[in-house]
């Protein structure tokens, strides 16, 4: 899917393939790494998220530990030195809205752009065309 995302765009503003396969691969690293590395707290995150299922997962973790999976998923791509691209795909994956200092990276667009496909999808919607992002 991300592939052929990645081909849809303008060839001028298309990411490596190889850096969108990574940011797909990578997207849920903040969530693994709390679930490996911090087990007391993924397991009051899970209970909490149980019991407010109407919340956002970002919000319960925010209130409970101060920081998402998103932002320590994009701190842990910062510090691996890893592409700015990679990093800006993971820490706002979930953010419609994203309006960041620059224009979001051509990596992001593809990667929402998959998401919101795959939510529209499982809502038996169609979805708009992924040129949307990427011509404002």
């Amino acid at each position: 899917m991300i592939e052929g995302l990645t081909r849809a765009m303008p060839r001028a503003e298309r990411p490596e393939s190889g850096l969108t396969y990574l940011a797909g691969l990578l997207h849920n690293f903040g969530y693994l790494l709390l679930a490996h590395v911090f087990p007391p707290h993924f397991s009051l995150i899970c209970r909490h998220l149980e019991v407010n299922p109407h919340l956002c997962h970002s919000y319960v973790e925010q209130h409970l530990l101060g920081i998402s999976r998103e932002q320590i998923g994009a701190w842990l791509m910062r510090f691996w030195d890893m592409p700015e691209e990679l990093a800006t795909a993971l820490r706002f994956q979930h953010d419609p809205h994203y309006a960041g200092t620059m224009p979001p990276s051509p990596t992001w667009c593809v990667w929402r752009y998959a998401c919101c496909a795959r939510a529209a999808s499982a809502r038996g919607r169609t979805t708009a065309s992924p040129t949307r992002c990427w011509s404002a």
